[in-house]
Order: C-alpha cells, then sequence, then structure tokens
C-alpha cells in the first residue's frame, strides 16, 4: 500500500463526530444481538421431543450461534472504531490546543525582549561625519562609513573611524626655515625633508599602511567602480568559459590472429571482433562505451587460436566488442560515455 506522503490537517471535532456515527451502529447491532437471544429464548425447545424435532432444534440452535458470533464480530469492531476516534479526537484536540497556548507564550516572551539584533542590522545606515565616537558600541553592519578626504580647517580633535584617517599635511622645510602652509590641498605628512622649492605637482609617496592612499592619489578625485558583470571584467574584457576536458582513450592494437581468435573454446560470434587496448600508466584502460554495442573486458578468460595456442596480449587488456554503426562521434552534440576499466576487467564510468 502507497503511504501518503504531505501533510494532514485533521479537525478534532470531525474525527469524533464519525466515532458517534460508528457508535450509532454499534447501537443497532446490539439490538440484532438481542433480537438474536430473543429467538433462542423463544425457538429454541420449540421443535418436539422426537428425534426430528431434536435434530431440527440442534441445527437451528447452531445456526443461531453462528449468527450471533458474526454479528457479534462485526459490533465489537463498530465499537472498538468508534471508541478509537473518539479518543483520537480528544487528543487531537488536546494537542491543538497546547500548540496554540506554547505558541502565544512564546509570542510573548518575544515581545518582552528587546529589539532582535537581525532588526538593527537592516535599519543600518552609513554614519555621517562627526557622528563616530569611540565610547559609541556600533554593529558590524553599521560600520560601512563615507570615505571622504578631510578639508583643511577641521579640527583633529575631531573623533573619525580608521576610513577616514587621511589627515592634512605641510611641506616641512630644511632646518631653520619656516613651514610653508600647502594651498588648500590635502597631503600626507612626510618625514623626507623638501630640499627645492615644491613643484605645480609632487611626486607620489609610498602608501603609509595597507588602505591609506598616496599623495596623488589624494589629489585625485574618487572613481566610482562599475559593479563586475557575470563573466565580464570591469575594464570590459570577457572571460571566455572554460572548455571541458575531454578524457583520452587507449589505444587499440589489433593483430592478425585475433580476426580468427577463440574464447573459451568458441569463435566470436557474427559481428564481434577481438581488440587490444595498451593501459594508462596507472594500469587502467578506456574506452567512450557509446560506440558500441557490446563492450566484454577478457581478463582470466583463455584467448586462443582455433589450434589451441594461447595468445599472448603483450602486457594489454583484451577485449570482444561489437560496434555501434548508429553513432557518429563527430556529430554536433555528441556525448561520450567513457568507462575505464581496471586490470580485472572492472568497469568505472568517467563523469
Amino acid at each position: 500500500m502507497t503511504r501518503p506522503i504531505g501533510h494532514l490537517w485533521v479537525n478534532p471535532d470531525g474525527v469524533i463526530g464519525v466515532g458517534d456515527a460508528y457508535a450509532e451502529h454499534v447501537a443497532l447491532y446490539t439490538r440484532y444481538v438481542d433480537q438474536l437471544i430473543s429467538l433462542r429464548d423463544r425457538y429454541g425447545s420449540a421443535w418436539g421431543d422426537d428425534d426430528m424435532g431434536k435434530e431440527f432444534s440442534t441445527k437451528f440452535l447452531e445456526g443461531l450461534d453462528n449468527l450471533e458470533k458474526l454479528v457479534g464480530g462485526i459490533r465489537g469492531t463498530l465499537d472498538y472504531t468508534a471508541e478509537g476516534l473518539r479518543q483520537s479526537g480528544k487528543l487531537y484536540r488536546e494537542a491543538d490546543e497546547d500548540a496554540r497556548e506554547v505558541g502565544e507564550r512564546l509570542a510573548r516572551d518575544f515581545e518582552s525582549l528587546g529589539t532582535p539584533v537581525a532588526r538593527k542590522a537592516l535599519r543600518s545606515r552609513l554614519v555621517e561625519p562627526g557622528e563616530a565616537e569611540a565610547e559609541t558600541p556600533v554593529l558590524r553592519s553599521q560600520q560601512a562609513v563615507r570615505r571622504r578626504l578631510v578639508e583643511p580647517g577641521e579640527e583633529a580633535q575631531t573623533p573619525v573611524l580608521r576610513s577616514r584617517m587621511a589627515v592634512q599635511g605641510r611641506l616641512l622645510r630644511p632646518d631653520g626655515e619656516p613651514d610653508v602652509e600647502g594651498d588648500g590641498k590635502v597631503f600626507l605628512r612626510s618625514r623626507r625633508l623638501a630640499t627645492e622649492e615644491p613643484d605645480a605637482e609632487f611626486t607620489a609617496l609610498e602608501p603609509m599602511q595597507h588602505g591609506v592612499r598616496t599623495q596623488r592619489a589624494l589629489l585625485e578625485p574618487f572613481e566610482e567602480l562599475e559593479p563586475m558583470q557575470h563573466g565580464v571584467l570591469a575594464h570590459g574584457e570577457v572571460l571566455e568559459p572554460l572548455e571541458r576536458l575531454t578524457p583520452a582513450t587507449s589505444s587499440v592494437m589489433m593483430k592478425p590472429e585475433y580476426t580468427t581468435a577463440y574464447v573459451g573454446g568458441e569463435p566470436l560470434p557474427e559481428g564481434y571482433r577481438l581488440q587490444a587496448l595498451n593501459p594508462f600508466a596507472d594500469g587502467t584502460s578506456r574506452v567512450d562505451a557509446n560506440l558500441y554495442e557490446s563492450v566484454t573486458p577478457l581478463a582470466g578468460a583463455p584467448v586462443t587460436t582455433p589450434q589451441g595456442q594461447v595468445i599472448d596480449p603483450d602486457g594489454r587488456h583484451l577485449f570482444v566488442v561489437k560496434e555501434n554503426p548508429a553513432v557518429d562521434p563527430t556529430a554536433p552534440g555528441y556525448q561520450p560515455l567513457y568507462l575505464s576499466y581496471s586490470a580485472d576487467g572492472t568497469p568505472t564510468p568517467l563523469f
């Protein structure tokens, strides 16, 4: 019998109602049993005292007994079914009420808790300049900030995040000369002393640490990066899909004695031929099974000439094959089926 798969929704009141319907049939069959008992009491000894009357009375009572057993068995089955349905309906109702009560209790408990972390992460936003403080704990999802250059004149005491720690710098003159303020541009501070007047362009400094822009990078505007599409790089170069590598098949060795070979003392059937495959370095041989209607390895099978001389495979694997003329391996969309055979003839499909 097939077992049902899926969800079964139960109506407790409906189950109890079906049990009540079975109980009504129980009452009906109970009346049948009472009528049989009444017939036995009335006609059990009403057939006379002679031999024929006694024989008929015996048959009559035996028939009533069998009928009473049959009706009583049906009544017992109905009674058992009715009681089972009633009890099951009550249990379903109790389980439904318990589940509803537990669900409402869990809902009340969760309502008393604070805002879940997941909701905080969904409401995360970018931190504006001046909002970040070292003492203020933030969620990981709120640590995405707007990166910008620090303009001249901003106070150094303003707490900022690491991603905005590009600071205003100035050129250091040789000893004894005053520092020269920049022209409103922002540079990184360098320990290298300037030996001549600053030109219009400055040599880019090496990054001080990972993630900090050099002097030239700070002077250049930020470039918006385009999101990389599937298979296309940001600068437009198209990625070519990798081609699936085709496993190599074993080379075939044919000898004149193979055409008249006997296998197990019997000649090969018509359309079949014997061939030897050169194994790979791991000792296995490989064929495309779709090219053949039948491929049978002959590991351990006696292969002889018609005169009974054993044919030596010279370390190769012997197979009896029948080609499939309906297959064209050069046709577009052809899908090979590669099988790798071990030295004992055990095949392993290659996918």
